[in-house]
């Protein structure tokens, strides 16, 4: 990233903070999950028990620190939707930001990064997740950087020449030094004087003992090269996971890709995978733990909960479990839901919500105005051009041996396929951290054909700049057709309609 670079993602981010920020107080009422984050994060500034607990906290601290400052429960500002959506238009901002240095590391294009910069910003799943208060653009932020600090550190540890290796003897006692120190910790510090729970007792057992091994690991032989990329991966992690279960797809798929690393042929790098995994595990429990430090303020933390310790925060986590995986299996099909299948061919976007204006006598009249709605639809052009680029970067990523495309191309399925398994009732949102992938594919699909005519003379290289242009002036016509639909504007019926391409689009079958 040169300095140029900074001032492209940054200008980019800008736009896309001050496009989404048009109106994104309107609706003035909370809509679709809104009823329940808004709520909890006021309920937090309150000191009042949760009434929403089946999520991890930190999305919800992060709303609330955006009703302090810009209005929401007892705010002098009011309770609006400035202050519940204020925090997600800046991380939808930051996200623009980091797909455009992705980006630039894959391509090493300017051009080509900016190219992925506005195909976000032009995204109307990007657009409507940024202007809802729930957590699914922190949730893609988070799962898009976890995957970015791994790429760096795995530059960083492929480029750097290798050390000797670390002695088994030392790393054997440095382990079980640390199973034995963190255990008698947890045991004793938890357990007998904390009188808590075996689960709880277990549980910081794992931390005890994965931070007194990382301690102990690398005052042997140092954290070795990227140690930055490294601890940024690690709190990315935690971050992650404390703001919603699934980004724990992500925190599993670098540690797996950790492990298999040294063994992948043309790829092989000394990354220290127990120094990588302990911690990374370490600082996940560790950052997640106290993102419920307002559970462990609150007398009475939950409204079923009544203890505020370690065990009444193991037994919520089950609780937590067990309302996915049971109570919304359970619960009437919404309208809205869709199969796993349909995500990446957009059958049932999800309409967060709708509104008929119209007066009685002109209900049947196609004409009449007017109804406003926000459906969170991406762009259909980049969205199917997604079809292609994804399975041509897994095979760029196969021919190339390119460490950053196949990432990417496994992060895919890895944020997809673990859903098939979900007894739970799902929605298009549940695909979201794929959107910034599809985007990524996309520009890198653009750069190959690019960089192909170039090859094949001045010509066809003119060509592939006028179909890239194309391209781009097509997603900013979609994006322009479909604006009236993902910001709730008043439009008339017959407007309305004409965006609703497919039947799915308007009502689904549940």
């Amino acid at each position: 990233m040169t300095r140029r670079d900074y001032w492209y993602a940054g200008g980019l981010s800008l736009v896309s903070f001050v496009l989404c920020a048009i109106r994104y107080w309107y609706p003035p009422d909370r809509y679709f999950d809104e009823v329940y984050y808004p709520r909890s994060a006021a309920e937090y500034l309150l000191g009042q028990s949760q009434y929403e607990w089946t999520h991890p906290p930190l999305t919800k601290l992060l709303i609330a620190l955006s009703i302090q400052l810009w209005g929401g429960a007892h705010s002098a500002l009011g309770d609006s939707g400035y202050g519940w959506r204020f925090a997600n238009l800046i991380v939808g901002a930051a996200l623009v930001f980091l797909v455009y240095a992705f980006a630039k590391r894959l391509t090493g294009s300017t051009p080509f990064a900016a190219i992925a910069g506005a195909l976000l910003v032009l995204d109307g799943f990007h657009f409507a997740q940024s202007r809802i208060a729930t957590p699914e653009i922190t949730v893609a932020f988070f799962a898009l950087a976890i995957l970015y600090a791994f790429y760096r550190y795995w530059q960083q540890v492929g480029e750097s020449s290798a050390g000797p290796p670390v002695p088994v003897r030392k790393l054997a006692l440095a382990a079980g030094f640390a199973l034995f120190a963190g255990s008698a910790a947890a045991y004793v510090f938890i357990g007998v004087l904390g009188r808590q729970s075996g689960a709880a007792v277990a549980l910081m057992a794992c931390l005890f003992i994965l931070a007194a091994y990382t301690v102990l690991r690398t005052r042997i032989a140092g954290f070795g090269p990227g140690a930055g990329w490294l601890w940024a991966t690690a709190i990315l992690c935690g971050l992650g996971a404390a703001s919603k279960w699934n980004v724990l797809f992500d925190v599993l798929l670098v540690c797996a890709f950790a492990c298999a690393i040294p063994y992948m042929q043309g790829m092989r790098a000394r990354i220290p995978v127990d120094v990588f995994l302990s911690a990374v595990f370490s600082a996940t429990i560790a950052i997640y733990l106290a993102a419920y430090i307002p559970f462990f303020l609150t007398p009475q933390p939950a409204t079923y909960e009544a203890r505020n310790d370690l065990t009444g925060l193991m037994d919520l986590q089950y609780q937590m479990y067990t309302y996915h995986d049971v109570t919304v299996t359970r619960n009437a099909p919404h309208p809205y839901s869709s199969k796993w299948w349909e995500w990446p061919l957009l059958i049932q976007p999800i309409a967060y919500w709708y509104k008929d204006f119209r007066l009685p006598q002109s209900a049947q009249v196609a004409s009449a105005c007017c109804v406003a709605e926000i459906i969170a639809l991406p762009n259909p052009v980049s969205w199917w051009f997604g079809l292609l680029s994804v399975p041509l970067m897994g095979a760029l990523a196969w021919l190339t041996v390119r460490r950053g495309l196949l990432l990417l191309y496994v992060a895919y399925f890895a944020q997809w396929l673990p859903w098939i398994a979900s007894p739970r009732m799902l929605f298009e949102y549940h695909f979201f951290p794929n959107d910034a992938v599809i985007i990524l594919a996309d520009t890198v699909a653009l750069k190959w054909l690019y960089d192909l005519a170039r090859k094949r003379g001045p010509e066809e290289e003119r060509i592939a700049r006028s179909g890239i242009g194309v391209f781009l002036l097509a997603c900013l016509a979609a994006f322009v057709y479909f604006y009236p639909v993902l910001a709730a504007d008043h439009i008339p019926y017959n407007v309305w309609l004409s965006r609703m391409w497919f039947r799915h689009w308007i009502i689904g079958p549940g």
